[in-house]
């Protein structure tokens, strides 16, 4: 299921529901601030392609990336004040 990095069985560590719920958490927040998306996303001949060897990492590929409204702009450019 992609968790090798965690371990297994009795070795397996601690953190694992941990990490993969805060994960989903940050992609939830993003995806609830942010309109992501790209012009012609699909006929970018690249979208979808990764490298091989070692390191695999995705080819460059054009995406655009923007606040869904002003208030969200705003909460992004002043950060959230702490009411402490």
């Amino acid at each position: 299921m992609g968790y090798d990095a965690f371990g297994y069985g009795c070795r397996i560590c601690p953190g694992l529901h941990i990490a993969v719920e805060e994960l989903w958490l940050y992609i939830v927040t993003i995806l609830a601030v942010f309109d992501v998306g790209g012009e012609g996303l699909e006929q970018d001949e690249n979208f979808g392609k990764y490298t091989s060897g070692l390191l695999i990492h995705p080819y460059p590929f054009k995406l655009r990336i923007s606040p869904r409204s002003k208030e969200a702009e705003d909460m992004i450019r002043n950060g959230v004040e702490s009411s402490a």
